[in-house]
């Protein structure tokens, strides 16, 4: 049979002389994993079959066995009730040269189609009969539908859609079909759809040719909850509230529809969980004019921006759904998660042309990035070498228990053509770094397979190590386009300890870094490391600094990086800088916490304290790459205003 696929079969037959009995298990693959096993009865006008199996997670089985009538025909299955466990379905239908069913659903939980639906978090309980006869495989079907789904509602991670009552009836037939439906919430309708279909005659071609290019008339109306309607066709980590309104007419043909009316939309919200993207205030705007949908307007507040676009979407299967979208961002936030926060601003426009995926392209600045490595901790995970999982011996096994894939979305392979340009603000943290870029990037490939060019270039910012931070002097990511985002990196950055200038210089690719030491006047790695871990030279330290010593070491050449303990509060604050400084005999300082944002590209301010009281501020004023103004004023009377030139030779 076409798309049944059988893995594996166990059977004990004891059959003579038309009478006997049989048990059964059987796995495999019909549209969706099962795993049935059965017991029957078998005597020559009747046969009697028990089941109980599972598909796609979900248990079935009849609750008394099913009467199967076999004869020269074909055979015929007589009314048998199969219990799910969260409603039932009674079946009734004959197999032979024509096919017939009949179902009969009572209480039937639509949480069962979660199974085959994953993250759709669908909900309501459906109540009703849906027939279906077909003289030969190739002869025109006859169907009729009509059904009452009581509180219909769809949840996904952030909201539950308004429950609804949905009363549908449908019928298809040679000479015509017709769909009615009603939605109502509370009691009140709240949307209509009346369809109808005039199949073309015989000599059209096969059925299924006929009926898409049936003449369609009839129409739509809706006036609630866009919830509601984004249940049917969302996407599981995406929601859409807010009230919608849609007046369509229908005419044309099936396979390329013409309508006429308008879509309104007020006061909508748009939420991505995956992203953190949050659209709000959303106004739309739009006319259904022939195949298409036009957008007059369009306008959302994201973060402190704003979103606005114009343009259309066709509805026509036959042409590939075209559109033609532009869209304006000013400061709009587009992605706000515990690893990336972005507002842009600039122009993208998205295109489809018949036989191609959709095209998103366009130029975007970005005035404040930031990201955080999400691979910190990761030199903790010892790699132990030679061990091997043993792979599994015989054939696998078909459970029922197997989860659906998740389908595609429409722009899954969306692809992309899109220029970022940052001139500052680009702050990256994590793996021990705490620091802003600039960048000029170029996005390429799909939006599930993107690539990317270009180079990004450091501004300023701190390198954590041991505890110690090091102020980057030279910083320079260069994307080559990979398959994997991993750029090459190139990190110098420099600190004095008890004299002695040193240089830790970070190379190689960014989820690989290697990690190397230098010092004026030269001294051997170890010993810059022993100042770096402990402030000291080798020959002072204590056994058990020495125990350390050589485990810095081990890890330094098994993997590079570093911890931020400092990232996820900085992020959060909003603050462009948060440290530990060490204490300073000199002013009386302890160890002390220092917060600081830049007001401006050039102008830094930052304040200190300790748990003993001492405040301080202090306010850098960038006149050039290596001249700076810096002033300090606070409690212990440390008052001071220099002027510093800082080059590296």
């Amino acid at each position: 049979l076409r798309g049944f696929d059988l893995a594996a079969a166990r059977a004990l037959i004891d059959y003579r002389d038309g009478r006997g009995q049989a048990s059964f298990l059987i796995e495999g693959v019909s549209a969706a994993p099962f795993r049935i096993a059965g017991n029957a009865r078998l005597e020559p006008n009747l046969w009697r079959v028990a089941l109980d199996g599972r598909v796609r997670g979900v248990g079935f089985k009849t609750t008394s066995p099913a009467r199967i009538v076999p004869s020269g025909a074909g055979y015929e299955l007589l009314p048998t009730r199969i219990d799910f466990g969260q409603g039932n379905v009674r079946l009734a239908g004959s197999y032979g040269t024509a096919l017939t069913l009949q179902s009969r659903m009572d209480a039937l939980d639509l949480a069962l189609l979660n199974a085959f639906l994953p993250g759709y978090g669908l909900g309501g309980k459906a109540t009703g009969s849906l027939d279906f006869a077909q003289a030969s495989p190739d002869a025109f079907p006859r169907a009729d539908a009509r059904l009452s789904i009581d509180n219909f509602t769809r949840t996904t991670a952030v909201s539950v859609s308004q429950p609804v009552n949905i009363n549908l009836i449908g019928q298809l037939q040679p000479d015509g079909g017709e769909t009615r439906a009603v939605i109502r919430r509370r009691g009140a309708v709240i949307g209509r759809l009346n369809a109808s279909l005039r199949p073309l005659g015989p000599g059209a071609g096969g059925w299924v040719e006929r009926v898409s290019a049936a003449p369609l008339g009839g129409g739509v109306r809706f006036n609630g909850p866009a919830e509601t309607l984004w249940s049917f066709a969302g996407r599981n980590d995406q929601s859409l509230s807010g009230q919608l309104a849609i007046g369509a007419d229908f005419s044309g043909r099936l396979q390329q529809p013409q309508l006429t009316g308008i879509l309104r939309g007020n006061a909508l919200t748009y939420e991505n969980q995956t992203y953190g993207t949050r659209l709000t205030g959303m106004t739309l705007s739009g006319q259904f004019a022939g195949d298409r949908l036009q957008i007059e307007q369009f306008n959302a507040v994201a973060g402190q921006g704003k979103i606005s676009a114009q343009g259309s979407i066709s509805l026509a299967a036959e042409s590939g759904y075209p559109m033609d979208m532009n869209f304006d961002l000013d400061d709009a936030r587009l992605a706000r998660s515990d690893a990336l926060s972005s507002s842009a601003t600039g122009k993208l426009r998205l295109t489809k042309v018949a036989g191609q995926t959709a095209l998103l392209s366009g130029t975007l600045h970005l005035p404040e990035t930031r990201y955080a490595m999400v691979r910190q901790g990761a030199a903790q995970v010892p790699d132990m070498a030679g061990v091997r999982f043993k792979p599994t011996q015989g054939r696998v096994r078909v459970t029922g228990d197997e989860p659906a894939v998740p389908s595609a979305g429409l722009f899954e392979g969306l692809r992309l053509g899109i220029a970022l340009d940052a001139g500052n603000q680009l702050f990256v943290t994590g793996m021990g770094l705490d620091s802003e870029w600039s960048a000029n990037l170029r996005v390429t490939g799909t939006s599930a397979a993107p690539r990317m060019t270009g180079d990004v270039n450091l501004v300023r910012g701190n390198l954590s190590f041991a505890g110690r931070q090091f102020k980057l002097e030279d910083g320079r990511l260069l994307f080559t386009g990979g398959e994997t985002i991993d750029p090459q990196i190139a990190l110098s950055a420099s600190e004095t300890i008890d004299s002695v200038a040193i240089t830790v210089s970070v190379s190689g690719q960014a989820f690989n870094p290697q990690i190397s030491f230098s010092a004026d006047p030269a001294l051997p790695s170890d010993e810059v490391l022993s100042r770096i871990l402990f402030g000291n030279s080798v020959g002072q330290l204590s056994p058990l600094q020495a125990v350390q010593l050589a485990a810095s070491l081990n890890a330094l050449r098994s993997s590079g990086g570093g911890l931020n303990p400092l990232g996820k509060l900085r992020a959060a604050t909003g603050l462009s800088q948060l440290r530990v400084l060490a204490p300073d005999t000199a002013t009386g300082r302890g160890t002390a916490v220092a917060a600081g944002r830049y007001i401006s590209n050039n102008i830094y301010i930052e304040l200190i304290t300790d748990a003993r009281g001492f405040t301080a501020t202090q306010v850098e004023v960038g006149l050039s790459r290596t001249l700076s103004i810096l002033s300090q004023a606070g409690e212990s009377g440390a008052n001071n205003f220099n002027l510093r030139y800082r080059k590296r030779y």
